[in-house]
């Protein structure tokens, strides 16, 4: 879930609905999708909300429940978005990881495999959205910074599964877990 500054608690669900709840627990609004909605929300500067769904689709609701704007994907993996700089959305879709538009124009897809080749799920968790415009993001097997003109600054092959979104400390680091090798630190990277 994801809540605001006004304390609204918002959530999506296998039921096909995304969910505005009330500080008390009681339902504000409900929207439906096409399919299961299976990441976390992302809230906008505006208020905009974003997710995806199992039915291929990147969603953008206004506070009040309206819909935005929608963007197939194609995209059914459960990787929540991130909003970045500019309003920038960083999502995965399936073996991608993608940038849009607050306008909800895709910027650029990256496939995420230097070979061309991933699993389907190989973006199994949500980017990390950098001041400075870039997005580092996390693999089945590797760890990728990526800038907005989706070109790659910096690449770290790990061997194994990242299920789990990165961290990034106030002096750059940057930590990640991975299915096997357990904990890696990163710095001074580009």
């Amino acid at each position: 879930a994801a809540i605001d500054r006004k304390g609204v608690i918002y959530f999506g669900s296998h039921d096909r609905k995304f969910y505005a709840l009330h500080p008390d627990g009681t339902k504000k609004w409900e929207f439906a999708t096409e399919g299961a909605v299976l990441s976390s929300p992302a809230i906008g500067a505006e208020g905009t909300l974003y997710f995806t769904s199992a039915d291929g689709y990147l969603w953008a609701l206004n506070p009040d429940g309206t819909l935005r704007w929608k963007l197939h994907t194609g995209g059914i993996n459960a990787c929540s978005p991130v909003v970045g700089v500019h309003e920038t959305v960083f999502l995965g879709i399936n073996s991608n990881h993608c940038a849009v538009s607050a306008a909800g124009k895709l910027l650029w897809a990256n496939h995420m495999s230097p070979q061309g080749y991933a699993p389907f799920d190989w973006v199994g968790a949500a980017p990390v959205a950098l001041a400075d415009g870039a997005a580092i993001t996390s693999g089945t097997d590797s760890l990728l910074c990526i800038y907005e003109q989706a070109g790659w600054s910096w690449h770290a092959a790990l061997g194994t599964g990242i299920r789990a979104s990165p961290v990034i400390t106030t002096d750059g680091r940057v930590y990640c877990v991975t299915d096997r090798t357990g904990l890696h630190a990163f710095a001074n990277f580009p």
